[in-house]
């Protein structure tokens, strides 16, 4: 539609909660200010992302979160295979109503799936 952007919802096929991977760091300046920061990891897009997007977060399944929030794991050789796309039958994606980018607009019906 003259190149507006649909909103998409990505979610587990069993509607369960998925983790990213991510960095987070917290560092003080010189003159003794906080500052956080955190990104979250990318990588190549999977067959159901990538009518969407090039890139997508690492989505990581119960066991390689906890080896990614292990603060024992030191070599980034033991992480770096968790930065991979996930299979792609862990998740879909359905358009959802444009109102969902409205901070006004915040009803249940905003992460229902359009009406083809």
């Amino acid at each position: 539609d003259g190149g507006a952007k649909q909103p998409m919802r990505i979610v587990r096929k069993d509607r369960q909660p998925f983790a990213m991977a991510g960095l987070y760091e917290l560092r003080q300046t010189e003159d003794g200010q906080r500052h956080a920061s955190c990104v979250i990891m990318t990588t190549a897009a999977n067959e159901v992302m990538a009518p969407i997007h090039s890139r997508m977060p690492a989505i990581l399944d119960v066991d390689e979160a906890a080896s990614w929030l292990d603060r024992d794991t030191h070599d980034p050789a033991q992480l770096l295979p968790l930065l991979r796309p996930c299979p792609d039958d862990w998740l879909e994606a359905y358009p959802v109503d444009r109102r969902v980018g409205q901070t006004r607009f915040d009803e249940p019906t905003c992460i229902e799936p359009l009406a083809t």
